[in-house]
Order: C-alpha cells, then structure tokens, then sequence
C-alpha cells in the first residue's frame, strides 16, 4: 500500500471525526447544563404535557370592596337558582398559553381531558424560580415550528414547519427532545473516539438535517420566499445581513457534509471500532488497500 493510501484509509477518517466531534462537543455539551425558564416558557412546557412545573401560584382573586357599617344592609337569603352556571374563578391577567386551539382530539375522553384540564398562564410563574435541563429547548423549538407561519395569505393556507400534530406536545414531543438533545451532546465524544461511528455519524447527521429545515429551510418555504421556494434571500446588496442569514445555514451544510462523508468511509483505523471489531475491512481488501501483511 503507497503512502497516498495508507494517508486516505487512515488519516482522512480521523480528520473527518476530529471536525465533527470539534463542532458538536462545541455544541452538544451545554445541553448537559440547567437553565433558568422565563414564566412565559414554562406555561408552555406545561400546557404541551412536557415539563410539569416546580410550583406554581394560585389564581388571583379580587378582593371585594370594604364594607362600612353605614353601608351595610341586613343580609337576606336568596333562594339558590338550580339552573345557574357553576361559578368560574376570574382570569388570569397576563397571556393566556392554552392548548392549541382547534386541534382535534384522538378521541372523546381525549377532548374531556384537554377541556377539563385547567390551561397554565406566565402570570402564575412570575416571581417563581423554575430551572430544567437545556433539552427543553428543543421543545419549544419543535412547539413553536408546527404553529402557522403566517405568510400575508389567506389564513386556512397558512404552513407549518412541523406537523401541526407536534403542537400538542405530549410524551412523543418530549421522547424526540431529549434523544436530540442526548445524540447532540455525547455525539462528538462517540465521534471522536471512533465509537460505533457509523451509528452516531448517522444520529448526527438527521439532527443536523432536521436543525436545518426547522430554523432556515423550513421557515423560507413556510413564507412562501426566498431563491427556489425554500432557500433564504441572500440579500446580495447587504453584506451583513447576507452574513447573518446564510452564515448559519452553510455551517449546518457542512456539518451535514462531514457527518454523511463519515458515514459513509468509515471510522479509519485509529479507532476504538477497529479495536473492537477487527482489522478487516473486506471492501478494503478487496479493493487492494489491505495492508501489507494481510
């Protein structure tokens, strides 16, 4: 074998798995951290069923005006009207975060549970310290990503960037947050030791895939805009804009690039996979790359 092959068999993989394991360590590894949630991102975790908050403050009431003695009146029962409407507290001053409206339930006793359950609001956690893991993110980029964009049309064709059905939260949302937050944050490290290569280049590359059409490609074809119907207008005549716009999506493709070019060469033989699993790579060998004693 020439030293050109040995260099492309051997050291082209790790340089491939060393910018790829640079990027997502880079990346992934705040996602192991906590955060401070604001009101308002808390209320939406817990209407979507994803995060059940830590406390949350009851309902305010009004009080009722101070009566004087002078104008007090002697109190006479009143007879109880049957037909009358139970007593609802007050709302909620602040943005009330509901479930999404109009989106149709699975069954009845689904709709029972979506009515019946009472909908958080921001200003039950003001003031209230609520802290989770960096992966609820990812869920409210996901909740946020399957509301209509709203493109200036008519309302009824307005486009999601994800199913509207993710928008319900629920244990799958929650389930699909914490595996992308999981494969992001210990991917680079897998990646870098040569540690089932192939699997976590594969993980690696459907969230880079999935990153790239929820935050630039997806919102492009939501509007209805941009070059070819789904990329960013490069705003040419803008420089800094133009930066700030593409400078994100071509990270993203090549990061794309890398992890699909990984997996498809391999992980090279300086790694714990070729430890593991053997020397031999039969389509090396019979392609005439083996080494030289085999």
């Amino acid at each position: 074998m020439g030293l050109g092959q040995k260099l492309s068999v051997n050291i082209a993989p790790l340089l491939l798995r060393t910018g790829l394991a640079a990027t997502f360590i880079w990346i992934g590894t705040p996602m192991l951290r906590t955060m401070d949630l604001t009101a308002q991102q808390t209320a939406i975790l817990a209407n979507a069923d994803i995060r059940q908050p830590d406390a949350a403050r009851p309902p305010a009431t009004t009080p009722s005006p101070e009566i004087t003695p002078e104008s007090q009146e002697p109190n006479t029962p009143e007879a109880p009207d049957e037909a009358a409407d139970p007593v609802t507290p007050p709302p909620l001053s602040g943005v009330s975060l509901t479930r999404r409206a109009g989106a149709q339930p699975e069954s009845e006793e689904r709709a029972d549970a979506v009515i019946g359950t009472p909908a958080y609001t921001a200003a039950q956690f003001e003031g209230t310290d609520q802290t989770a893991r960096r992966w609820v993110l990812v869920a409210l980029t996901a909740l946020e990503a399957a509301e209509p964009v709203d493109d200036g049309d008519d309302a009824t064709s307005n486009r999601t960037v994800l199913p509207p059905a993710v928008g319900n939260g629920g244990i799958w949302v929650k389930i699909g947050s914490i595996a992308f937050a999981l494969i992001v944050a210990f991917g680079g490290y897998a990646v870098i030791l040569g540690f089932f290569t192939r699997v976590w280049a594969l993980g690696l590359a459907i969230c880079t895939g999935l990153s790239m059409w929820v935050l630039e490609i997806g919102p492009t074809w939501a509007m209805r805009d941009g070059i070819l119907g789904f990329l960013p207008d490069p705003q040419i005549s803008n420089p800094d804009v133009s930066a700030q716009i593409w400078m994100p999506l071509m990270l993203h493709f090549v990061v794309l690039m890398t992890a699909l070019a990984l997996l498809i060469v391999g992980p090279g033989k300086l790694s714990l996979d070729h430890l593991m699993f053997g020397r031999g790579d039969k389509a090396h060998r019979r392609d005439g790359f083996a080494d030289d004693g085999d």
